[in-house]
């Protein structure tokens, strides 16, 4: 009815000229589909239509090609931010590994030094602390009476005897170092057997032989090891090397000035002597 309506509205003219382009429509579509005569109109057309439809795309294609420039910087970004952390991993680990067998090597200096003391049982401990006060030569170890560690202990690195435990806590104890004025150890020369005291000088990382009579051999040079007579310190174990000598007029010992074997500024590992022995008495006739 709403169509009859509209058709009602419209003029005779126009109404005949609808007509005549329906059935003109009808007539081609039939002709078309019988002789594919508009094929190749389509054909021409969509040839002269191709490139405003490529020029209608233009915006499009910038913008994905955008977007995807976008997309590969920030993967650019992320993959470079990945293997920057990357390296920074490998690095810690190659710095870890050096540390690792920097250790062992120290570690297998200390077991190599072991194999000199057959009179005690060793633990291995490592440097936590130096005291800074020039008076008192004291280093705080991470092993106490937990560890079996007692008073008067004597403790050595891997390159020879650093001093002797002079107090103990429940995990940590002090060592007093060999370069202390307060420190004594009987020693003797490795090369003739003769004997002294050696003794710190507290201001600095000299020691002292003192006792030594001037009849006694003794050279620059001579290495200094513990005679084992106090009972404190097992015998033989390396302390120091004769690094000077003299003889003063009317003097009738030697005066004598060695060097510290150990490295008692720089070493992190040490050995405790947890049950050093006294000597036998054979032991103790020996030079």
């Amino acid at each position: 009815m709403m169509l009859v309506s509209a058709l009602k509205n419209v003029s005779a003219r126009d109404q005949w000229q609808f007509l005549i382009a329906c059935a003109l429509s009808l007539t081609l579509l039939i002709v078309d589909e019988q002789t594919q005569l508009m094929t190749q109109v389509r054909m021409v057309l969509s040839t002269l239509m191709q490139p405003i439809e490529q020029l209608a795309r233009l915006p499009e294609n910038w913008a994905s090609q955008g977007n995807q420039v976008i997309t590969d910087k920030a993967s650019l970004r992320n993959e470079v931010e990945r293997l920057r952390n990357q390296l920074l991993l490998l690095n810690y680990e190659k710095q870890q590994a050096a540390q690792i067998v920097k250790e062992n090597e120290r570690l297998r200096m200390l077991l190599g030094v072991s194999s000199h003391i057959n009179q005690g049982k060793l633990i291995i401990s490592s440097v936590v602390d130096h005291n800074p006060s020039p008076y008192k030569r004291l280093v705080k170890l991470n092993k106490g009476m937990a560890d079996g560690v007692t008073v008067g202990l004597p403790v050595m690195d891997a390159q020879g005897m650093m001093g002797q435990i002079i107090s103990t806590a429940y995990q940590e104890s002090d060592l007093l170092l060999i370069t202390d004025i307060d420190t004594q150890i009987p020693v003797m020369v490795q090369r003739t057997g003769a004997r002294g005291i050696l003794q710190g000088k507290g201001d600095s990382d000299e020691l002292t032989l003192k006792f030594l009579p001037t009849t006694a051999n003794i050279r620059e040079g001579d290495l200094l090891e513990t005679s084992g007579i106090d009972g404190r310190y097992p015998r033989g174990l390396p302390v120091a090397e004769v690094v000077d000598v003299e003889s003063q007029a009317g003097a009738i010992f030697w005066k004598i000035t060695a060097q510290p074997l150990a490295k008692l500024n720089s070493s992190r590992e040490v050995l405790i002597v947890l049950d050093a022995k006294k000597p036998t008495e054979n032991s103790e006739e020996q030079p």
